[in-house]
């Protein structure tokens, strides 16, 4: 009866997935509602826009070197237009609400989504802003032109940034002059179109683009040099499937318990093994879970990130509860 009535009961807390909610929105995570300090986001959200998209394309001598090189300037050159010269249509079931192609700067006449300084350029820096964006330029720049440019005040500056804001691992002589460097980090700011769909904002235009855009800089064949596409919605699918793969590692994790359950509490023997109660403990945790979900649902507590983490201590404390009970029974019964 006991077990019919825990079993019906998880049934009827499962009813509160109907009003599940889920949150991922920062604002909402983070920031004290009904607060101040929500007002003044939501003003600085609609004054200046949702956000703005970091996008970066890192390079780096496959031997580790000094990547001040016009060798790896020109290749640095080459994924740089790889970006900017790619377009992409919005993500899958938002073409009617952002139609047409986006590309950074609208390339063919596409939607360009680069964050603009004034009403003409787009907010970018990288080595490309010293030694110019022009192929015969590039094409011209030797080793010692390129030393001479990061070493000449009235070349680097006059702009809104610092030289290791582009180059990194900066070295210097005795005289202060640059010697050479390790890496090329050139940032490319993405004016956001989000949207809010299901508690979760989401940029539809900008992040098919920013896929596409990063797929095609992996998937040339640089020469002599690691390009690396460090882009908003490139890194979220990695760490997306990185996610997944948890999930998997998950999966085996309970089986393994499961074993190791059966290994503890029984017996080398049919009668004493205790299979089912290994099996048992590990269906209590799901239902337990799925009780703790549906009644949450129903009580109209939204679903976070921090609440994923449930299952792992319910799984933990459930085994533990089994090995306790298990051996006070038996205490019991001799």
């Amino acid at each position: 009866i006991t077990i019919f009535i825990s079993v019906l009961l998880t049934g009827l807390c499962g009813f509160g997935f109907m009003n599940w909610t889920t949150e991922s929105r920062t604002n909402k995570l983070w920031i004290p509602q009904n607060t101040e300090a929500e007002a003044q986001s939501e003003w600085v959200s609609d004054t200046f826009g949702f956000e703005t998209r970091t996008e970066q394309i890192l390079l780096r001598p496959n031997d580790e070197g000094n990547v001040l090189k016009a060798a790896y300037v020109k290749q640095y050159w080459i994924a740089h237009f790889l970006m900017v010269n790619e377009s992409a249509p919005a993500a899958e079931g938002y073409e009617d609400q952002f139609p047409g192609q986006y590309s950074w700067d609208g390339y063919n006449n596409s939607n360009e989504v680069c964050e603009k300084t004034d009403d003409i350029n787009c907010d970018m820096q990288s080595i490309l802003d010293i030694v110019g964006y022009d192929e015969a330029d590039i094409d011209a720049l030797t080793d010692e032109i390129l030393l001479d440019m990061l070493n000449d005040p009235n070349v680097t500056n006059g702009y809104q940034w610092d030289l290791p804001d582009i180059i990194g691992g900066l070295e210097y002589d005795e005289d202060g002059d640059i010697t050479s460097a390790a890496v090329f980090a050139g940032t490319y700011k993405v004016a956001a179109e989000t949207i809010d769909e299901n508690n979760q904002f989401i940029d539809p235009s900008r992040e098919e683009w920013e896929l596409k855009a990063a797929n095609k800089i992996l998937d040339y064949n640089f020469e002599g040099c690691q390009v690396v596409p460090y882009f908003a919605e490139a890194f979220s699918a990695e760490f997306g499937g990185a996610i997944a793969a948890d999930g998997q590692a998950y999966s085996v994790g309970i089986a393994l318990l499961i074993i190791y359950t059966v290994l503890a509490l029984g017996k080398r023997d049919y009668v004493h093994s205790m299979i089912g109660l290994a099996f048992c403990a590990i269906i209590t945790v799901g239902l337990a879970v799925l009780g703790s979900y549906g009644l949450a649902g129903a009580l109209s507590i939204i679903y976070t990130p921090l609440s994923t983490t449930l299952p792992f201590l319910v799984l933990g404390l459930g085994v533990d509860d089994a090995f306790i009970i298990a051996g006070e029974f038996q205490q019991q019964i001799k």
